[in-house]
């Protein structure tokens, strides 16, 4: 966690700039809450990153060849070691791949179960957070499906898809926050158009009430796409909210896809009741070419 300083002034006027760009229909969803200046010294404010990181599942080590997962486990713990993320949440993680990320990066822990059986079975929407920062309040998992209480299949979907969901509680300041993370179906139409409200409506019914809220993960669709309509009334993008951003494509396919193809930028960040800083996408040398097929996406934000 990076903590920077900012005078009072100067904060005031960025959070009343965000402030000022909330869509009406949003509400109070997502209205930024402006420090108090009672000086003009200079005031800490704590700086948070979220990343949200596909993977690349571990079981495509044929197909993958020398990007296959044992060539770049490495380096994804020198990602997360270096870019010290307060929460990331991960898509197609397979259970070797979570063992390895639990044995070396013992400072965080993770919630999800796997999308298959509901234990460890298939892909898990893996939610890490760092466990000298935050507690856990409470998690769980639900399937993007008409039964999202058990392992299911949605509408048109090529397999099951899930959305791991955590309350985590600040240690330093007892604020809580909801974190939501995902990984949207890549055959079915209808499935993706059907698991946003789906989403929508678990995230109002498990989220504590006026915090911050985040979703994230990889949706298979562009933001143009109507599915995340919805969506827009309710949550923030954070790629089009933070005052520096990257609208580069976020899936690679291991360097066959190039930076200016948008049509490749299906990786996203959603929150509420916070201020946006930078979103980026981690494109940093760990010692492989890519760390993954996708690029990990890391959000810079202040916490109401």
């Amino acid at each position: 966690m990076n903590i920077q300083k900012y005078s009072i002034r100067k904060i005031s006027s960025f959070l009343l700039g965000i402030l000022f760009l909330q869509p009406c229909s949003a509400g109070t969803t997502g209205s930024t809450i402006i420090p108090e200046s009672g000086s003009e010294s200079e005031v800490e404010y704590k700086q948070h990153k979220l990343i949200s990181y596909n993977i690349r599942y571990s079981l495509a080590a044929e197909q993958d060849g020398r990007n296959c997962w044992d060539n770049r486990k490495e380096a994804s713990v020198k990602m997360i070691r270096d870019q010290q993320p307060l929460v990331f949440g991960l898509q197609e993680a397979c259970a070797d791949q979570l063992e390895y990320l639990d044995a070396y990066l013992s400072e965080y822990k993770h919630i999800g179960v796997g999308r298959d059986n509901g234990k460890e079975a298939g892909e898990t929407m893996a939610i890490y957070y760092d466990t000298t920062k935050l507690t856990l309040v409470n998690s769980g998992t639900f399937w993007l499906s008409a039964t999202p209480e058990k392992p299911s299949l949605g509408w048109d979907g090529g397999c099951n898809r899930t959305c791991t969901w955590g309350i985590f509680e600040i240690k330093d300041t007892k604020k809580q926050f909801a974190y939501f993370n995902t990984h949207l179906d890549h055959a079915g139409k209808q499935a993706r158009k059907n698991s946003i409200p789906l989403i929508i409506e678990k995230m109002k019914e498990l989220a504590p009430k006026g915090r911050p809220v985040f979703l994230s993960g990889d949706f298979n669709s562009t933001i143009g796409d109507d599915i995340f309509t919805p969506l827009k009334l309710e949550l923030r993008n954070a790629r089009t909210d933070s005052p520096k951003s990257d609208f580069s494509a976020t899936y690679n396919g291991f360097g066959t896809v190039k930076p200016d193809q948008s049509e490749w930028i299906i990786d996203h960040i959603f929150f509420k009741g916070a201020a946006a800083v930078k979103l980026e996408l981690i494109t940093k040398d760990y010692g492989v070419p890519f760390i993954s097929d996708h690029y990990p996406v890391a959000f810079s934000f202040i916490m109401n």
